[in-house]
């Protein structure tokens, strides 16, 4: 019997902050269906104007089924509404699973945009760390 959750902790250290890609250790097997929800996060910009940053989040990911955002169809696992602070941690009080499209998972693939769903212009010691909850249902 397979397990029937996971969770995946995410930490973004390279000098691309709005495209990276993780690696799993090994091939997760989702057999059924199963859905994804990112149930922390933590963002830490290096500006010395918060008005220059983003008011907003977008957090793609390949393995999410696509949503509608501003007449685009994208696969994004979550919105973030951003205070105007250089640091940042998003709990949400309510978890919103998007269906996963694949039946595995060993390969993950983030992408970050604004408001504007373009990439963010930030420093190159900007991070960003988040934790996924995977959940068979």
């Amino acid at each position: 019997m397979s397990k029937r959750e996971h969770y995946i902790y995410v930490s973004n250290s390279s000098l691309n902050f709005n495209r990276f890609v993780i690696e799993l250790p090994k091939t997760l097997h989702l057999e059924g269906d199963w859905v994804c929800a990112l149930v922390e996060c933590s963002v830490k910009f290096f500006s010395k104007d918060v008005n220059s940053l983003p008011r907003q989040l977008y957090i793609l990911s390949d393995f999410c089924v696509t949503s509608f955002v501003n007449n685009l169809q994208l696969p994004v696992l979550r919105k973030m509404i951003l205070p105007k602070k250089s640091f940042m941690i998003f709990r949400p009080v309510t978890q919103l699973y998007i269906p996963i499209k694949q039946n595995w998972l060993n390969r993950l693939e983030f992408s970050v945009c604004d408001d504007n769903l373009c990439a963010v212009n930030v420093d190159e010691n900007t991070s960003i760390e988040f934790t996924l909850h995977l959940k068979n249902y």
